[in-house]
């Protein structure tokens, strides 16, 4: 409620639940969901509507598919919406029936199924296939009359085909489509004027390279040539949206680190901001009555929320407090710095100082380029959740805006062309020099790491300097002619490097790490997802191979599931994990910290800790009882109960086990001050055990010793 500024929870489901929407009276709110209606619902995604007045949601579609994207009419008495073709029901039942035999197989470029147009008249569920579309259909804009849509299409459905992307438009009545834009590049975002007279619609100013700055087009809904209206407007264009009287269009624009909102004066042609807030505006909408604007923020200090704004505003007023549990964690300070590269370009970019930063100490540093490239860091917390952790544990954090970056102008976005590693290269290690000379940096302490294209950029940096002690490269590119020829964007290449490999193979050789990697000297942990489709894993598993038989210091994760980027919670946990552990080994020399899980290795002699549980036995005292595994190669096993396992304290003091239960044991005998030689006559075996110490009063951050092994963390229990 704008007035009382109280929220209310609209949905309780027991799905995933987005694309909200309201109809045009505002009294039922639309959404996609998963949720079962009933115990014969598939949980495909359908459209659910809520009444505002109360009552419960109620399922709309029954789509065969799903829904993937839809549009209320504009008198509200229908919704329009796209799905994926169904199978004919014999042909699914073969391919189920193929699947279960192992009669099955996977085609290249096959076996797509085109996304159709449907609409649902809201009153009586009937429904109608308006278009049987095609393979590569995407976006939709309802016309103001309700009597057309516009829609995209790249074609073929490829991710490699975004260049081939056009604007078309449907004629509800008679189902016929005439073809909107026919320039090269790509055309997305159609947006009908409020008289329904134009389409307004972002493409890249260079169709011919699809990272080059994005402009707002304007073109008749009856065919014509696209109008670029943002041309002497040198900044990068976001979100549009007409303004009600069609005298404006709004538009977030990329400036830095930031996203500020603007709009253009259509009949004058003048730009002029409407909120420059030095935070970064990730979605807009406007009010139809009137000039407000409500806004998602988020900022180096907050995340998103919404707020609303209006030009008699001093600053946006905020709406929402969903992330309050923010203010109980303290925020390492993160700044925006300013750098000259080695050919005397600006380049800008974000420091995370490390949480309990001290002026004239200079810390660790941690590189981290991003992805794209043509991708930026900007100025928030949610964007740098990363730094935040490696700030907490005593880094500095460094996030270049090398060239090619998005976010500035037109020249610096594709700057890098041709340039793979080139002059991106220097930026950052200037940048790195900087932090350096002003007493921030460490040189002696320099950490890489990076995902995608900042995978690559570590690759590239550590195959030509030795000056970092130690790399985390995720999901990159190591090899470009081995990245060609498994991504599923294979223009990338072409795109960036200006023609394919077999064309000018030595310019492949050169900026790919892999032709320097008896350079590479760095420790490095690599990182992939298994079903990464865009840099395929061969490029880790390439560099991983390389590496050791250079018996390099080299450790190689994969994720199953992953795709471009490690999303699973758990897989991100040990992600974090491992990346800590590993730069603190190699940067703050740091012995290395083992945890429930793990096994160690020493001289033939294998343990793991594989369970902790706590319980309150005898006189209300607390116990712990660690369940471990010990395997050996060959090798006898000798220990002494009281002298070789004990519990340490984070002051280094150490207690002695209550005993030591084998599994043949009945519950609660323990065996005390035992001595164990246990002669294996040259064959490996497995000695599982179960220990039992009673918990140090007011101790929480216990480790286990074994006297031939490091600590363990058993910092879990409660």
């Amino acid at each position: 409620n704008l007035e009382t500024i109280e929220n209310k929870e609209f949905t309780t489901g027991n799905g995933n639940e987005y694309s909200p929407r309201w109809s045009p009276d505002g009294k039922i709110l639309s959404f996609i969901s998963n949720r079962k209606a009933d115990s014969s619902d598939k949980g495909k995604p359908q459209i659910w509507l809520l009444s505002i007045s109360g009552g419960e949601a109620w399922k709309l579609t029954s789509s065969k598919e799903g829904v993937i994207n839809y549009r209320w009419s504009p008198d509200g008495k229908s919704i329009v919406y796209t799905t994926r073709e169904a199978l004919p029901e014999g042909v699914k039942k073969r391919k189920d029936k193929n699947k279960k035999y192992k009669f099955d197989f996977t085609e290249e470029d096959k076996g797509r199924r085109r996304i159709q147009i449907w609409r649902i008249n809201i009153k009586t569920k009937k429904q109608e296939r308006l278009f049987d579309g095609d393979y590569g259909l995407g976006q939709i804009a309802v016309s103001p009359d309700g009597k057309e849509i516009a829609y995209t299409t790249n074609y073929t459905g490829l991710p490699d085909d975004g260049m081939k992307t056009d604007i078309w438009i449907l004629n509800i009545k008679d189902k016929t489509i005439r073809q909107l834009t026919k320039r090269w590049g790509g055309e997305y975002s159609p947006r009908w004027s409020p008289d329904g007279n134009f389409i307004a619609f972002t493409a890249t100013n260079n169709p011919d390279i699809s990272y080059s700055q994005s402009e707002i087009f304007i073109v008749s809904a009856d065919g014509g040539t696209p109008e670029m209206i943002t041309e002497d407007f040198d900044r990068s264009i976001g979100n549009i949206k007409w303004d009600i009287t069609g005298e404006y269009i709004f538009f977030t624009v990329a400036e830095g680190v930031y996203n500020h909102l603007y709009r253009i004066n259509l009949k004058t042609g003048v730009i002029e901001p409407v909120l420059n807030c030095n935070n970064y505006i990730s979605q807009f909408d406007v009010f139809h009555k009137t000039r407000k604007f409500a806004l998602i923020i988020e900022s180096k200090d907050k995340l998103p929320e919404i707020f609303i704004y209006d030009d008699t505003m001093m600053e946006p007023k905020i709406l929402t407090e969903f992330n309050n549990q923010i203010k109980e964690y303290r925020i390492a300070k993160q700044e925006v710095m300013h750098w000259k590269s080695s050919d005397g370009l600006e380049i800008e970019g974000i420091l995370v100082k490390p949480l309990d930063y001290r002026n004239g100490k200079r810390y660790p540093l941690i590189v981290m380029p991003h992805g794209g490239p043509h991708g930026r860091v900007v100025n928030t917390l949610r964007r740098n959740v990363y730094s935040q952790i490696y700030a907490a544990n005593g880094y500095a954090v460094f996030l270049p805006n090398f060239r090619g970056s998005s976010g500035y102008y037109g020249k610096f976005d594709i700057m890098n062309r041709k340039d793979l590693g080139g002059m991106d290269y220097q930026d950052i290690i200037t940048g790195v020099d900087y932090l350096i000379e002003n007493g921030i940096a460490d040189p002696e302490k320099l950490g890489v790491t990076g995902g995608s294209y900042g995978g690559y950029m570590t690759n590239w940096i550590i195959s030509q300097s030795n000056r970092f002690s130690a790399a985390v490269s995720m999901y990159g590119i190591f090899n470009f002619i081995t990245d060609f020829s498994n991504s599923y964007i294979p223009s990338f290449e072409k795109n960036y490097l200006g023609d394919w490999y077999w064309e000018k193979i030595d310019l492949y050789l050169e900026r790919s790490p892999f032709n320097y990697v008896k350079n590479i000297k760095t420790p490095v942990l690599i990182i992939h997802g298994d079903d990464d489709p865009n840099t395929f894993i061969s490029n880790s598993k390439e560099m991983y191979t390389a590496l050791k038989m250079l018996k390099r210091k080299v450790e190689f994760v994969h994720y199953p599931r992953e795709r471009h980027g490690i999303r699973e919670p758990n897989h991100r946990i040990d992600l974090m994990d491992r990346c800590l552990k590993w730069f603190g080994r190699y940067l703050k020399k740091e012995p290395e910290a083992y945890k429930i899980g793990d096994t160690l290795c020493v001289n033939g002699l294998k343990l793991t800790v594989l369970s902790v549980n706590v319980s309150n036995v005898e006189n209300e005292n607390k116990y712990i009882e660690i369940s471990l595994l010990i395997e050996n190669n060959k090798n006898d096993i000798n220990f002494t109960v009281n002298s070789d396992f004990s519990l340490v304290t984070t002051d280094g003091r150490e207690f002695t086990p209550e005993g030591l239960k084998l599994k043949s044991m009945q519950k609660g005998m323990l065996l005390k001050n035992a001595v164990f030689a246990i002669q294996t006559e040259g064959e490996d075996h497995k000695f599982p055990l179960k220990i039992l110490f009673k918990i140090p009063e007011g101790e929480k951050n216990l480790k286990f010793k074994y006297s031939k092994f490091p600590l363990i963390n058993i910092e879990n229990h409660k």
